[in-house]
């Protein structure tokens, strides 16, 4: 009878001690201890004045700095940036901890009037930060050319009196 006594005893004190262990875990790592964390170390690209129509490729270096697989779902241009800027590549496959992949933005110039700021949202697995924004920014220099090609009025022509 001692011996049944001084088991359900021992078994109440480890049940108490793993639930006392559980909380505070619980509390340390809120979303547990293996889980993907995502760095991206410059979010914002100033491409400064751009002289040229040609699109611009900006590569944003993403970082899996946890300790589980990082897996970015989705990219999307936030709304208004659509025609300044396009996703070209996303990792397809997760970022293994460590790791490190790119996002390939491409920022079209010719669509753009004096100074402007386009942004990406890239949607991941990270529970601390689900959603990271890139932004490219740039100002143009292009010369301006009238919408309807027609050439600026010349002055009148004046004839000379005899």
């Amino acid at each position: 009878m001692k011996r049944f006594a001084h088991l359900l005893f021992l078994t109440a004190f480890l049940l108490f001690v793993a639930t006392a262990l559980r909380s505070a875990f619980a509390r340390v790592f809120p979303y547990g201890f293996f889980r993907p964390v995502a760095e991206c170390r410059d979010p914002v690209r100033d491409l400064g004045t751009i002289d040229s129509p040609d699109p611009v490729s900006c590569l944003f270096s993403i970082k899996n700095a946890g300790n589980a697989p990082l897996v970015v779902s989705d990219a999307r241009v936030v709304c208004g940036s659509g025609s300044l800027l396009q996703v070209r590549s996303v990792p397809a496959s997760p970022i293994r901890p460590g790791e490190t992949a790119s996002v390939d933005l491409a920022f079209f110039p010719s669509r753009l009037s004096g100074e402007a700021r386009a942004r990406c949202v890239l949607v991941t697995n990270d529970p601390g930060r689900p959603k990271i924004e890139l932004t490219v920014q740039a100002t143009e220099s292009l010369p301006s050319f009238s919408p309807s090609g027609a050439m600026p009025p010349l002055a009148p022509i004046v004839e000379e009196s005899k």
